[in-house]
């Protein structure tokens, strides 16, 4: 039986204005803060009307959007000092380099995950030949120290990008 699907979408942007009062002169500063989401969908053709299938992906866009303009934030240095605020550096490490966290936890997974498959087969066919033994510790230390190798690199990363950095240097805290 054939089911026709259409894939529908829903664009909107938004913007509102962040107040923060600068940490070290005090100054309060605003900037504009701007997000677009796209919302995406395949509905089966003859499920819902055109009208119900766009109020309702226009619905999710609405609460994504709203939810990304509360949520987020930009880096914006104080207009009079350069100093950036704690919550957005503090809101760039939680994003940033993300990739390589995911990645941390996959090596981890991923390595006493291919330990364990080794000793199951070292167990299930009971091989004692060293070759299993070394492949399955040889995959829990990879997968160990590429955590770590992983997690130092993003720590290093971090803190190398610090906004404050350079004011810190300069002795201007």
């Amino acid at each position: 039986m054939f089911i026709p699907v259409v894939e529908r979408s829903v664009t909107l942007a938004g913007e509102c204005r962040k107040t923060f009062v600068c940490e070290l002169c005090e100054l309060p500063f605003e900037y504009d803060h701007r997000r677009h989401v796209v919302v995406k969908e395949n509905f089966f053709s003859f499920s819902l009307t055109e009208r119900s299938a766009f109020a309702k992906l226009r619905s999710r866009a609405e609460k994504k959007l709203e939810s990304r303009l509360q949520r987020e934030l930009e880096i914006v240095p104080c207009p009079r000092c350069g100093w950036v605020q704690s919550a957005m550096t503090a809101y760039r490490r939680r994003t940033a380099f993300s990739v390589l966290k995911t990645l941390s936890y996959v090596s981890v997974f991923g390595g006493i995950g291919m330990s364990a498959v080794f000793w199951v087969v070292a167990f299930k066919d009971r091989i004692a030949e060293p070759g299993y033994w070394f492949f399955a510790s040889m995959f829990a230390q990879l997968g160990i120290f590429g955590t770590i190798a992983l997690w130092l690199l993003r720590r290093l990363l971090l803190r190398s990008t610090d906004p404050n950095r350079k004011l810190l240097r300069n002795g201007r805290n």
